[in-house]
This record gives C-alpha cells, structure tokens and sequence, in this order.
C-alpha cells in the first residue's frame, strides 16, 4: 500500500459506523499517517450525532498541528 504525502490529518471514525466499518480506520490512518478519533457510540454522521464534541476534538488536533 503507497502512502499518502499529507499532513495535519485527522480522521473522525464512529464505532458503530456501517458505511465506514471501524476495521478500516487502521488502512486509512497508516496511509494518511494520520490521529484518528474514535468515538465509542456514534455511527457514520458523527459531526451531526455529537455536534460538540467533534468540533472541539477538530479546533484541539488544529492547535496541536497547527
């Protein structure tokens, strides 16, 4: 698998995810060489689901990267 030159990247992954199976987070954050956030209950519209909570996680992985 060819890596991905990118930087400050984020990926937001829900554990009940039909859409995007959580088994696949692992392929896309070596790819990407990239944090990942997981979070335990939600499905694939986590940024809907948890409206707080995901864009504080974005606006703290930003200050870190930035």
């Amino acid at each position: 698998m060819n890596k991905i030159n990118a930087s400050n990247v984020m990926l937001i992954w829900g554990k009940n995810d039909k859409l995007a199976p959580i088994a696949d987070y692992k392929v896309w954050q070596e790819m990407l060489n990239s944090e990942t956030a997981i979070y335990e209950d939600l499905d694939h519209m986590r940024m809907v689901e948890i409206a707080i909570m995901v864009p504080r996680d974005i606006m703290l992985f930003l200050d870190r990267t930035a």
